[in-house]
């Protein structure tokens, strides 16, 4: 592990001392980000035909921003203000600093716009609200991650505090980090469950509907047959 360097920089970034080294964390960061953009982007097109299509702030279309919002911000921002120290080695502590608490702040932003939206949603429906395992635990992450980033500016960046005091919130700070990347992904990934499994009774439900709607016109060609039939007997 780096020295902490009190005088500079409290958070040393734990980087690989190697050229070839850095010049493979810097292709599998290109790598990651490439991927992520895809996901964004598939995940974009996805929401923006899903039901009625387009995106708005309203009753029809409010929904969409959910899952939108949560996952650009507590996966794909989260991880990449989290990779700063790494990308930016060389650069003056301070500056990238400000760049980690200013992602992270629009992360957590974001992540409230998508609260919202969820909440304005369910309301609209009269549904009720914080009954499954996917709420729970993004209402978690959420909180472990306003408190994280509060925690953060607090000691690192103003009003700051003593060496020691930093010495020991780094650590925590560095794992905690780690745990809220981990619950965020678990909980977009439990959000997909649940989407996907009111798509698949919608779709039940629309199979059902079809086969009921083509039993009974089925039922009623036959009426008119049977009747006259009926009338020949």
């Amino acid at each position: 592990m780096a020295e902490i360097n009190y005088q500079t920089m409290d958070i040393p970034p734990e980087v690989p001392s190697s050229r070839s080294a850095y010049r493979r964390f810097l292709a599998g960061f290109a790598g990651v980000q490439a991927i992520g953009l895809v996901m964004m982007t598939l995940l974009g097109v996805f929401l923006y035909s899903f039901g009625k299509s387009g995106f708005a702030w309203d009753k029809d279309h409010v929904f969409k921003f959910h899952p939108l919002f949560m996952t650009t911000a507590l996966v794909h921002l989260n991880s990449k203000g989290m990779l700063l120290y790494r990308l930016m080695r060389n650069r003056p502590k301070l500056p990238v600093k400000i760049a980690h608490a200013c992602f992270n702040l629009m992360s957590f932003g974001m992540t409230i716009a998508g609260l919202v939206a969820v909440i304005q949603h369910k309301n609209d429906l009269l549904h009720a609200h914080f009954f499954s395992l996917h709420s729970w635990l993004g209402i978690g992450t959420i909180g472990l991650f306003g408190l994280q980033w509060l925690a953060g500016f607090l000691v690192f960046l103003y009003p700051g505090g003593s060496p020691p005091i930093r010495a020991i919130v780094l650590r925590l700070h560095r794992f905690c980090g780690a745990i809220i990347l981990g619950l965020a992904c678990m909980t977009v990934l439990t959000g997909a469950v649940t989407l996907a499994g009111a798509l698949w009774c919608s779709s039940a439900w629309v199979c059902s509907c079809c086969w009921r709607w083509r039993t009974s016109a089925g039922h009623r060609d036959s009426r008119p047959q049977e009747s006259d039939g009926l009338l020949e007997i």
